[in-house]
C-alpha cells in the first residue's frame, strides 16, 4: 500500500527526490534490491532544481547502500552487484555511521536540523562540521520553488 502511495505520488512530481527515495527505501524494506536500484537510478537522471541542493549525491550514497545489502542479504549476487556499482559508478564501499535527512513539502519557509555528537559538539547551519566527522553538506534556505520576478 504505501509503495501505491509513492508511485501515484510519482506520477503527480517527477523529480520528488523524497518520492524516489520513499520509493527505494520501500523496495528496501521489501527485499527488492532491483527494484530499489532502478528508481534510484532513474532519480539520478532528474536535473534537479538547485534549490534542492545536491540531491544526486545523497542519491548516490543510498545507492551504494542498496548495493551493499543486495550483496550482504543475498551473497550469490555480489558479484553481479559489483559490476552494477562499477557500470554506475557507485563507490560501494561508502558507508555512512549516521545518516539524517530532513524534508518537508512545504515552501516560504525555513527548517533548520541540529545535532549534538557524543562529545557535546552541535552540527548545524552554522558550523557545518565538527571533529567528531559530522557534516551538514547542504543547507536549503531558499525553499522548495526557484522565485521569478
Amino acid at each position: 500500500m504505501l509503495d501505491t502511495f509513492f508511485y501515484r505520488a510519482l506520477e503527480q512530481r517527477k523529480d520528488n527526490q523524497n518520492t524516489i527515495r520513499g520509493i527505494a527505501l520501500t523496495e528496501i524494506a521489501t527485499g527488492n534490491y532491483s527494484g530499489a536500484e532502478q528508481i534510484l537510478l532513474q532519480g539520478l537522471k532528474i536535473n534537479y532544481n538547485s534549490n534542492f541542493g545536491d540531491v544526486k549525491r545523497v542519491l548516490r550514497e543510498e545507492l551504494a547502500y542498496v548495493y551493499r545489502t543486495w550483496s550482504n542479504k543475498i551473497p550469490s549476487d555480489a558479484s553481479t552487484v559489483l559490476t552494477k556499482a562499477n557500470t554506475n559508478q557507485i563507490d560501494i564501499n561508502y558507508q555512512d555511521k549516521l545518516r539524517v535527512t530532513l524534508s518537508w513539502q512545504t515552501d516560504a519557509n525555513d527548517v533548520d536540523l541540529h545535532i549534538v555528537d557524543p562529545y557535546s559538539e552541535e552540527c548545524y547551519f552554522a558550523k557545518r562540521t565538527v571533529a567528531s566527522g559530522l557534516n551538514l553538506y547542504y543547507d536549503v534556505t531558499q525553499g522548495l520553488v526557484q522565485k521569478s520576478l
